[in-house]
Formats: C-alpha cells, sequence, structure tokens
C-alpha cells in the first residue's frame, strides 16, 4: 500500500525483492513501482545480499528493509560501505516474546541483529508502541520510532457489502492464519459458555494452517455451524471479514494487528485481547479481554450478539478510528517527513 502511494506523489520508488512469491509484481509496476529481483542466494549470505542490494540501487537516498534478513543484510551494505544511502528498518513482531521457538538459533540470530543494527541502521521504526518496546528492549536500542501500519480504505470500500437479512444467524469471524498464536481455541472455549448456546450462530475461521484439522475436531463439539474457508485470496478474505456481524482477534501474540484493523475499515465491531498492538488499533472503539480470557470472551460476544444497535455504533467509531489514525495518505505523509528529517539537507 506504502509503495503506490509513495510513488503517486510523486517519489522515486522500487522494491528489491530477495525470492519468490511474485505475485504483487503486476500490481506493484502499473502503479510505478518498479520491482527488482536480486539474484537467488541462500538466506545466510548476507555478504552477497549485502552487495546484491547495493548494486541494485545505487543511487538511493534511502534503503528501508523489513524482516529478519533483509535488514540484516542492509545494515551490512552501510557497515561495509557498500551504500552511502540512510538505512531503516521496520520491525514488525514480537519476535522474541515467544511466538518463535527459544533456543540457540534464536539467541544468535538476536545477538548478531543487535550486533549489525547498532552500527548499521540509521533510523529504527516499528508498527506499534508494543513493537518499538519490545525491539528497544531485545536489541539493546536507543531509539524505536513508532509508524503504524496504513489502510487503504478506498480498496476497502471496494469490498462486497452484503446486505443485511433480517432474522439471520449472527456471524462471528475469527480471520487469520491457523496457528497457535491467534488464538482459536480461546474462542471454541469461550462459545461452550451455557448463555451462548441458544442464540443463532455462525461461525467462520477465514485462514489457513497447520491447525486445520485439529480445529475442525475441536470446532465439532460447538452447537454452532462453523465453517473453515482454507487458503482465500486476499480481496475474497476481505469479503468474508464483510459479512461479520463480530469479528474475533483473540491472539496470543501479535505485533499490531491487521485483520483487526480491516475489520474496522469496514465498520466491524472488534473483540481482540490486549495483544501486543491490538490496544493501540482498536483504542475504546472495540472490546478488548486479557489474552487466554475465555470468561471476559464470552462476556463480550454475549454483549454484542444480544445488541445490534452497539454493534452498529462500536462499528461507525471503528471506521471513523481507522480513516483518522491509520489513513494511508496520512502514514505515507509521515513516512516521507521522517525520509526527509533524515537526510541532510544536501541530500534533499
Amino acid at each position: 500500500m506504502l509503495l503506490p502511494e509513495l510513488a503517486r506523489d510523486g517519489h522515486q520508488v522500487a522494491v528489491a525483492v530477495r525470492g519468490p512469491r511474485y505475485d504483487l509484481q503486476p500490481d506493484l509496476e502499473a502503479a510505478g513501482v518498479s520491482v527488482i529481483r536480486l539474484p537467488p542466494r541462500a538466506k545466510w549470505n548476507l555478504l552477497g545480499a549485502a552487495r546484491d542490494i547495493s548494486r541494485a540501487m545505487p543511487e538511493a537516498d534511502v534503503i528501508h528493509a523489513h524482516l529478519y534478513f533483509p535488514a540484516v543484510a542492509c545494515a551490512l551494505a552501510r557497515i561495509l560501505d557498500f551504500t552511502s544511502a540512510k538505512t531503516f528498518v521496520t520491525y514488525h513482531n514480537l519476535a522474541y516474546a515467544g511466538a518463535n521457538r527459544d533456543g540457540f538459533k534464536l539467541h544468535f540470530r538476536k545477538a548478531f541483529a543487535c550486533w549489525v543494527t547498532a552500527r548499521g541502521v540509521d533510523h529504527k521504526l516499528a508498527v506499534s508502541q508494543a513493537v518499538a518496546d519490545h525491539y528497544q528492549a531485545a536489541l539493546k536500542l536507543d531509539r524505536v520510532d513508532v509508524l503504524h501500519n496504513p489502510i487503504d480504505l478506498a480498496a476497502i470500500d471496494a469490498v462486497s457489502h452484503p446486505a443485511p437479512t433480517d432474522g439471520a444467524p449472527i456471524q462471528i469471524v475469527l480471520p487469520g492464519r491457523l496457528v497457535a498464536e491467534k488464538g482459536h481455541q480461546y474462542l471454541i472455549t469461550a462459545l461452550h459458555d451455557p448463555r451462548l448456546a441458544k442464540m443463532p450462530i455462525q461461525i467462520i475461521f477465514a485462514g489457513h494452517g497447520p491447525l486445520h484439522r485439529a480445529l475442525e475436531d475441536c470446532a465439532s463439539a460447538l452447537p454452532f455451524p462453523v465453517t473453515i474457508t482454507g487458503a482465500l485470496k486476499h480481496r475474497d478474505f476481505m469479503a468474508v471479514v464483510a459479512s461479520a456481524d463480530i469479528v474475533v482477534v483473540p491472539s496470543r501474540f501479535e505485533g499490531f494487528g491487521l485483520t483487526a484493523l480491516e475489520a474496522m475499515g469496514l465498520s466491524k465491531p472488534v473483540i481482540a485481547s490486549r495483544a501486543g498492538g491490538l490496544p493501540e488499533v482498536l483504542g475504546d472503539t472495540g472490546r478488548l479481554v486479557p489474552v487466554g480470557g475465555v470468561t471476559a470472551l464470552a462476556d463480550a460476544l454475549v454483549e454484542l450478539s444480544q445488541d445490534e444497535t452497539l454493534r452498529n455504533d462500536l462499528g461507525c467509531a471503528a471506521r471513523t478510528r481507522a480513516k483518522a489514525e491509520f489513513g494511508l495518505s496520512n502514514i505515507a505523509a509521515r513516512l516521507v517527513n521522517i525520509y526527509r528529517t533524515s537526510l541532510t539537507p544536501q541530500e534533499v
């Protein structure tokens, strides 16, 4: 979303891709964003990756990396004087908070990232304050600024919104990959609450992942119909979210909570856990429950299921917050301002 917006604003933008998949390339190029396919390399060939990055964009003012291996390669390019561009990294997750398997590999990667980031990254960003605090502590960084993920409300508004049907069951959607950190089991447990048993409810797990079969088995004991969609294209995924009466995001770990923000853009009431960046995303426009708090989750489900007016009010407030705090043009302008502040007057 951000790269095409920067291109529309007249900036020269390119994305360097370390490997497949390339499914976004046509859309990016159509929006004026050059796509550079870097030579295929083993992920730990960081010296080669650092050279590739510097050679791919020799005139760049800014090189902005995302995720672990691009970030350390970008930092090495700066440390080894392969590039004079200002280097940026954006942190998206809570990598060292328990979501990843602990062990020697994780500790080594953390120590190496700590060393190269301090020496080779000029500006550190995070998608939420929770992520900023996490990386500041984990990598011993003196400063990490927050730039939230954006939402493209024009694209959101192009999603098909099914008209509500009188007497239709209440549709509860949990959007996200079928992995333990997304908290599907908490929702399944909460749905066993006897207060919900006689309500007309339908459940949709919108996503795919390794827990598909296990979740099918657990959900079979519920007194409601449960659908697991499997893999969806993003537009189809958004159409499922648009069909929801209530969206539930009961994550155990969540760096930001993009699915919650997308639901807010669709004017949906959201129930979410207090994990990571989710409280920053929802503000006071939804219902926040403790991580793993199945009783509080059941309470929120009962409250919203019984009150259509409350659902509509929360959905409208959510849409207003999404536009004001996370609108694409605002986030893009903030990013450009951060870039310009980082550059010396001679480089602007």
